[in-house]
């Protein structure tokens, strides 16, 4: 009786041993050494193009329609998502904003207008404490309400829009003529200015903040690089 080893059994009945073509081996070893350097490379070429940074302006509070790039600041992005967003080498300190930009959100080249209403005066107005929003800024957008002050000739009238969207170009507390009175600077048409200044004599002023959902877009894109 002949012992088989336990190393060198014969094959079972039935069992097919598989033997690979000479050089296939090989060329699966070769496929498996190319893709593992593409990968290499393809990786190498994003951490290089992560590593190239673009300042850019970026909101500090939501901006509405209208305003000037107030409350902005400069931030770094990789240079891939830089495009489309006004970089902040751009002297756009005359650019308005055509619609609103949110709190954080980077200033898209298309929102910016260039330069502003040469035709645009600003007048400041008086507001009573609780006659305009809390949080009301330079940049925001109100329409302008007056209401016959109490002993004037127009008592017991009824409110009345004056001037609708009026970009806000400054908020004070006046020491001087307002007694308790916030001193909201506002940007008028020059042709309405004579109608401000009237009907704000004699007249309670309310300032009714603009939601950011009714600022429609208009006029032209700054020209900036991408």
């Amino acid at each position: 009786m002949t012992t088989v080893p336990n190393d060198a059994e014969p094959a079972r009945p039935g069992t097919v041993r598989r033997f690979l073509p000479p050089g296939r081996g090989d060329a699966r070893l070769w496929l498996g050494v190319g893709l593992l350097a593409a990968s290499m490379l393809v990786g190498a070429l994003v951490m290089s193009d992560r590593s190239e940074t673009v300042g850019v302006l970026q909101a500090t509070r939501t901006l509405s329609a209208g305003a000037t790039l107030v409350d902005v600041r400069a931030v770094q992005v990789p240079a891939a998502l830089a495009a489309g967003y006004l970089r902040s080498d751009v002297v756009a300190t005359h650019g308005t904003l055509r619609w609103p930009v949110g709190a954080g959100e980077l200033v898209p080249v298309a929102a910016v207008v260039a330069g502003v209403d040469v035709d645009a005066r600003a007048v400041t107005v008086p507001v009573e404490p609780n006659h305009a929003p809390d949080t009301l800024a330079a940049g925001d957008l109100v329409d302008l309400w007056t209401t016959p002050a109490r002993g004037s000739a127009d008592e017991g009238a009824a409110s009345r829009l004056v001037l609708a969207g009026a970009p806000v170009v400054a908020v004070a507390q006046s020491s001087a003529g307002f007694t308790g009175a916030l001193g909201v600077t506002l940007r008028v048409p020059a042709e309405q200015v004579g109608q401000v200044v009237r009907a704000v004599r004699g007249s309670d002023v309310d300032l009714i903040a603009v939601p950011v959902e009714a600022q429609a877009a208009a006029g032209p894109p700054i020209e900036g690089p991408a």
